[in-house]
């Protein structure tokens, strides 16, 4: 018999920037600071485009719940895109950043 999902059940999904550590040796405080905030406003776009819901960020890492698991999933490939088409190498203060998902 299969199981059935109730219907208040979340998709919970959890990112985090990786590498602010030496983001911030790099850069310094004030610099990496705002590449951290831009980057989480970016990644909260991708979150409300899929449906989903940012529910709480802290420092460079962010809880966001979503409906399904599918649209959680669609979100959490297209913030890993939106990193690599949002890097750009010209720029030599521009460090490119990645994101963990789970």
């Amino acid at each position: 018999m299969p199981t059935s999902v109730p219907e208040d059940s979340l998709a919970i999904v959890f990112a985090d920037i990786s590498g602010s550590t030496s983001l911030y040796e790099r850069l310094g405080d004030a610099v990496a600071r705002h590449r951290i905030g831009v980057c989480l406003e970016q990644l909260t776009g991708v979150v409300i485009a899929n449906q989903g819901r940012v529910v709480k960020t802290n420092g460079d890492d962010m809880l966001c719940v979503f409906q399904d698991t599918t649209s959680a999933t669609l979100a959490a490939c297209a913030m890993q895109e939106s990193l690599v088409e949002g890097s750009d190498a010209t720029e030599p203060m521009l460090v490119a950043l990645s994101v963990r998902i789970g």
